[in-house]
């Protein structure tokens, strides 16, 4: 569980970052979940990794994990989140 700066320091993140507001706006707006997919993109997302088959991949596990972890394992909602992370420049 998040300590109460834990909750507000997300909470800052998503009103301050446009691409976090896409995530949290697009994930039934659960801080926890935007903040774990963000976590894991940044953490295995290669660089110049749009176009790239292989890199691209790397993004979709990151995206997979964080939304496992989430109970969420339906394939259509993975993809979807990847479309949206692929369609951020801050990635």
């Amino acid at each position: 569980m998040l300590f109460r700066s834990g909750i507000d320091s997300c909470f800052n993140w998503i009103q301050r970052a446009r691409y976090a507001r896409a995530l949290y706006d697009n994930l039934d707006s659960d801080q926890k979940l935007a903040l774990r997919v963000n976590q894991y993109v940044e953490e295995y997302k290669p660089d110049g990794w749009r176009g790239n088959l292989i890199k691209e991949k790397r993004v979709r596990i990151a995206v997979k994990k964080a939304l496992d972890e989430f109970g969420i394992k339906d394939e259509n909602r993975i993809n979807v989140v990847l479309e949206l992370v692929k369609n951020q420049n801050e990635y």
